[in-house]
Formats: structure tokens, sequence, C-alpha cells
């Protein structure tokens, strides 16, 4: 079986994890930066309505579990060498090395108040699969700018908290929903961006007065 990414020369150690679960080391995966010219395609990707189906997500949840099982054990090797993954509670997601210029330009100045209040700060990309599983199994606050992290909520405990980040130039509602029916409990700040009508990834700033009142509400 071969695996063709394309726009990539490479793929993080953490989905290089998840290809080697689920189909094992026969895979061969080849890179390519050129346009790939087909007659027919098959695009197979789960439908944002999904998210708004319990019974599925709830199937999907245990499939990716008994997949991982061993991930969640705290003899894992990976899970002992950090010692501040079990008591984890408050977690702040940075996007790291994101190939899209949506990013806060006051980061520093909210990453030093968060902690301040004993957040532990990751970034999901550089972790392994085994990391990022506990580190959000452990979580019971989980703030940060949306992203594809946030596809890892589907680990964490139900009626855990969630602070998601969001502009208006790009506000989707995908991330929401799935924490809603998950049993979580999802809020969504979204900074007002210009131009208005500016549809995309930009850079903003972040009213760090409401993050405060959030946290002073919740925790």
């Amino acid at each position: 079986l071969t695996l063709l990414v394309l726009g990539q020369n490479e793929l993080k150690s953490f989905q290089l994890q998840i290809l080697a679960s689920i189909l094992g080391d026969k895979l061969n995966i080849k890179y390519s930066m050129r346009p790939l010219i087909c007659r027919e395609a098959i695009y197979i990707a789960p439908a944002h309505t999904l998210l708004q189906n319990k019974p599925w997500l709830t199937e999907y949840s245990s499939f990716l579990k008994n997949c991982f099982s061993c991930i969640y054990q705290p003899s894992f090797p990976e899970y002992s060498t950090h010692s501040t993954m079990a008591k984890t509670t408050k977690i702040y997601i940075k996007r790291g090395k994101a190939a899209n210029p949506r990013y806060l330009t006051n980061e520093l100045d909210l990453i030093s108040m968060l902690e301040d209040r004993s957040f532990e700060v990751i970034d999901p990309g550089s972790l392994s699969l085994s990391e990022q599983i506990n580190y959000f199994k452990s979580a019971t606050l989980i703030l940060g700018l949306h992203g594809a992290a946030f596809t890892n909520l589907i680990y964490m405990k139900t009626k855990s908290l969630v602070l998601e980040l969001t502009n208006t130039s790009y506000d989707p509602f995908t991330l929401f929903l799935l924490g809603k029916q998950l049993d979580l409990q999802p809020t969504r700040l979204c900074t007002k961006t210009s131009p208005d009508n500016f549809i995309g990834h930009v850079p903003f700033a972040l009213n760090l007065h409401k993050v405060t009142r959030y946290l002073d509400l919740y925790i």
C-alpha cells in the first residue's frame, strides 16, 4: 500500500504513529510537491453534519480508544517520562509552525498571564500521539486558537471546559459542535478583525481582559 502525500515533504511524528497503528509497517509513503493530475478522484472525509450526530461520535470515540488502548495505560513509556502530564488540568494550545498566518500577535502576553494561573503550554504538533492523547485526557480545561489540534477533544472527559479563540475573518463552528456532542462545555471567544468583508487566515490581537473574565467565571 502506497500513500502519496501532496504539498508536504514530511509528516509529523504523531501522524506517522497514527498510520502505523492502523496500517502497520507495510505502508510505503511517497511525498510530492507537484500537483496531481488525474481523470477521477474520490474524496472521503466525515461530513460536518456528523459532528452533530452524537451516536456516530460515540461509536467513533470508542473505536479510537480501542485502537490506542495501550496509550491510555499509566505504564506506557512515553506517559511516565512526563511527570506533569498525569496531574495537568489546564492547558493552552500553541499553534506552533502552522502553515497559515492565523496566529495571535500578543500570544506571549497571553502565555505569561496563563502561566501565572498554572496553565501548561503545549504545541501538539511537536508531541507524539501518546503525549497528545494523555495531555487531553488529563485536562479539565483546554484553551487555544481554533485549529486541528482541537480534534483531540474526543479524548477529554465529559463536562471538561473548552475555550476556543477565533476571529471574524475565519470563524467556523465545527469544533464548537464537536465539543457540544462530546458533552464538553465549549465556549467561543470571537475577536473582530478588519476589513469586515475579508474571509481567510489573518493574525490578530486577543482581548486579554475577556479571557481573564472567562477564567474568573469558570475556574
